[in-house]
């Protein structure tokens, strides 16, 4: 995902996890709340806080690339979608931020789950340098375009595994 776009998805999810505030703050008394026509219980208004929290929480992940944020926007979007649903009349419309966080969720899964390219990337380079550093302890570098290789020089295997882990890092 793009920096930008990573951008602007959060925006939307701070705003939609902001939104939930106002139920936690009718269901908990902080505030009269005269826009929100149904009544809201006190174990309502904590539900209701603990979907503003993990959307938030979802959007600061986001924004910041965190690793396993993905994970987080799923957990989010099964929280909000539940209260969503207790005051349907009044909040509705907050289903489609939550398609949103759906669908982000998904990508990220896709992108950078498990089962994903990049963490099969990740699985082969360490096990490439394992191999090589059981056999040698050195893991020689080189440089250069198909075949016309020149040789930089050799490193400890332990140096080229803290170098490729912090390369293929997913954002």
């Amino acid at each position: 995902m793009t920096t930008w776009l990573r951008v602007v998805v959060a925006a939307v999810l701070l705003g939609h996890g902001l939104i939930h505030l106002l139920g936690a703050a009718k269901g908990l008394g902080w505030a009269q709340v005269a826009q929100l026509k149904e009544p809201i219980s006190t174990a309502g208004g904590w539900a209701w806080l603990a979907a503003a929290a993990a959307v938030v929480l979802t959007s600061a992940l986001l924004a910041t690339a965190t690793s396993g944020w993905w994970v987080a926007a799923a957990v989010a979007a099964l929280l909000s979608q539940a209260v969503i649903v207790t005051s349907w009349s009044d909040a509705k419309a907050g289903t489609a931020a939550n398609v949103l966080l759906v669908v982000v969720a998904t990508y990220g899964f896709a992108a950078y789950g498990p089962t994903s390219y990049t963490a099969q990337w990740q699985r082969g380079d360490s096990q490439a340098l394992t191999e090589a550093g059981a056999s040698s302890g050195l893991v020689t570098v080189f440089a250069g375009k198909q075949g016309d290789f020149a040789r930089v020089g050799q490193v400890t295997s332990a140096s080229a595994s803290r170098a490729l882990a912090t390369a293929s890092t997913p954002r």
